[in-house]
């Protein structure tokens, strides 16, 4: 499994004000939750994979959904008080998931109904309106008319 990347930029950001010692305050506050979030998601980005590797049966697709999860945790919420934090993100976590099984089955769906063709011939590529019946009438149907 690979490493996480840190979203320290995410939830660093100044807020642009002039008072240096409140601004000192909020940078001391800042640097906490900052570490007490990372220290939060290296606790359970193992778990987190597993849940959505069991999800969704793809290592990509549960590590996208995991980094998704951790993502929106820290935009969203990561100013609530610690406590939250775990609750929250696994309930991201799950609608994530459930949100690319849902993607996944309509994309089943509708690719089920285009044709499957050969795309490494370009001579003897699928051509589905060749395919289509055509609207005249065949010799039988003619025959049968007469």
């Amino acid at each position: 499994m690979t490493a996480f990347v840190t979203l320290a930029g995410v939830y660093n950001t100044p807020d642009g004000s002039s008072d240096f010692g409140a601004e000192r305050s909020r940078d001391r506050e800042s640097m906490t939750t900052s570490r007490a979030l990372d220290q939060f998601l290296a606790s359970v980005e193992k778990r987190a994979f597993k849940i959505a590797q069991l999800g969704l049966r793809n290592d990509d697709d549960a590590l996208d959904a995991v980094q998704d999860a951790m993502m929106k945790l820290v935009q969203s919420y990561g100013t609530r008080p610690e406590e939250e934090w775990r609750p929250l993100f696994y309930r991201i976590l799950s609608n994530r998931v459930r949100d690319m099984q849902r993607r996944r089955t309509v994309r089943g769906r509708i690719m089920a109904w285009l044709p499957m063709g050969t795309m490494d011939d370009d001579d003897d590529a699928f051509d589905p309106i060749a395919q289509a019946p055509s609207p005249d009438a065949t010799p039988a149907k003619r025959l049968e008319l007469d």
